[in-house]
């Protein structure tokens, strides 16, 4: 899309003039090829032309061939349509509606299809009067006057005398380094090496890009933790990350005098367990001694389903009966007794 301006510098209000044809320029690829080939005798800087130009100049110098001519006799062969059938599909009411487009890509009043034959006489013929001819059948022939009929045709406003006045003017490429190459492309408004700088920026941003998300996750988490820290603390007032650590880490200071408090009263209160505990003893020692000394001495052992029980008493009357009558009590079946005296004591 173009937009057109009048001499006076108006910008023209119709919308036909803002889109396809009617917006058309003065084309300057013709007059490039010519420059190109006289600059091609003293010096090999071709950068300054568009890519499409630098292929026909390569074809024109090292094949030794005319470009026009080259390209007519290409556009004269058959074209296989093959993918570019889903787009001419998708525009085929732009198609039919256009002469132009219609005479290539819908001869028959339809739209060619994948695997069609594809030719483009018109385009043919232009180039190869061209190639006869050279730049001034575009600028000033009978190419042109086709060119600029069929622009004023769609509303536009070009003139034979904008093809006339057309120069070229040979400017210093511009150029970019990526990754130590030295890439060269055509000055504004040409926005080629603009886009390739872009490009290569736009990688080396990438990289900072990845470290500022890094670093963003890492704050975010951080900040989660805050959060969570500012919930264990009672009585915080303040809720940025300053007060929160400040006040966690008296909180914990608290804590810690409170522990040594409670360890500290536990120890004296074991302490004075004791003490009491020994005077308890001590005091009752003499009235214990006999009980002490009347209590028996009573061993178990268990193993799987069988139980010993080895029991050390005073020798007393009836003890063995009464000792198995409890033993059955707890349900269970008594295999085997042995009683045996030693003085005053039975085992």
């Amino acid at each position: 899309m173009s937009v057109l301006v009048e001499a006076q510098g108006e910008q023209l209000d119709n919308i036909e003039s803002h889109v396809e044809r009617a917006s058309s320029y003065v084309r300057g690829g013709t007059r490039h090829l010519e420059v190109a080939k006289k600059l091609q005798r003293n010096s090999r800087n071709w950068y300054c032309f568009e890519i499409l130009l630098l292929l026909i100049i390569i074809a024109a110098v090292v094949l030794s061939i005319r470009p026009w001519k080259f390209i007519a006799d290409k556009l004269n062969k058959m074209l296989t349509i093959t993918k570019a059938a889903a787009t001419m599909d998708y525009r085929s009411d732009s198609i039919t509606s256009d002469p132009g487009l219609q005479n290539v890509y819908a001869p028959n009043g339809k739209v060619l299809e994948s695997g069609d034959t594809c030719y483009n006489k018109e385009l043919a013929n232009s180039l190869e009067t061209i190639a006869e001819q050279g730049p001034q059948a575009f600028y000033s022939g009978v190419v042109g006057e086709k060119f600029v009929k069929d622009v004023r045709n769609s509303g536009g406003i070009l003139t034979m005398d904008d093809l006339k006045s057309y120069k070229v003017e040979v400017t210093e490429a511009m150029a970019v380094n990526a990754m130590g190459y030295t890439i060269l492309g055509m000055p504004p408004p040409s926005s080629g090496t603009l886009g390739i700088s872009l490009g290569w920026t736009n990688a080396r941003l990438s990289k900072a890009q990845d470290h500022i998300m890094a670093e963003r996750k890492r704050r975010e988490k951080l900040s989660q933790r805050f959060i969570a820290l500012s919930a264990l603390v009672p009585g915080l007032k303040k809720i940025d990350k300053a007060s929160v650590l400040g006040d966690a880490i008296k909180y914990l200071k608290q804590l810690q005098e409170k522990v040594k408090t409670l360890e500290e009263q536990t120890r004296r209160k074991s302490t004075e367990s004791v003490a009491l505990a020994n005077k308890s003893s001590s005091d009752d020692h003499a009235a214990s001694i006999h009980v002490e000394e009347s209590l028996p001495e009573i061993e178990v052992r268990i193993s799987d389903k069988d139980i010993l029980i080895r029991i050390h008493c005073e020798k007393r009357k009836e003890v063995i009966e009464k000792t198995l009558a409890e033993i059955e009590k707890f349900q269970l079946s008594i295999i085997n007794s042995t009683a045996m005296t030693f003085g005053t004591s039975l085992e």
